[in-house]
């Protein structure tokens, strides 16, 4: 048995993520028990499918260009800068530490 101070431990229990075609993990457990195909066709919009060997359909996220900078400190020319993917990613854990809650 380790020696762990059970008074100082902390658990975060929220849980959140951004899916296709889900606003949050409700809608996306949803379309997982009816079978909704999520996948869609737009790879070509994103990738020269002829020149890249990649599959036509892909998982597509909607309102990755949703960012309140302000909201997180981030600069306005950083915030246009950052990859969507740490945007998302910033406001995902914020919604995870808010549902634990």
């Amino acid at each position: 048995m380790n020696n762990c101070d059970y008074e100082s431990e902390i658990v975060i229990s929220g849980m959140a993520g951004r899916f296709p075609k889900s606003a949050n993990l409700d809608e996306f457990w949803q379309n997982l028990v009816d079978g909704t195909d999520m996948v869609q066709e737009g790879a070509q919009f994103r990738y020269n499918v002829e020149e890249f060997d990649v599959p036509t359909r892909m998982a597509i996220l909607d309102n990755l260009d949703k960012f309140d900078a302000e909201f997180f400190s981030v600069h306005a020319k950083q915030a246009g800068a950052l990859d969507s993917r740490i945007n998302a990613s910033l406001i995902q854990q914020l919604l995870a530490v808010q549902f634990s809650s």
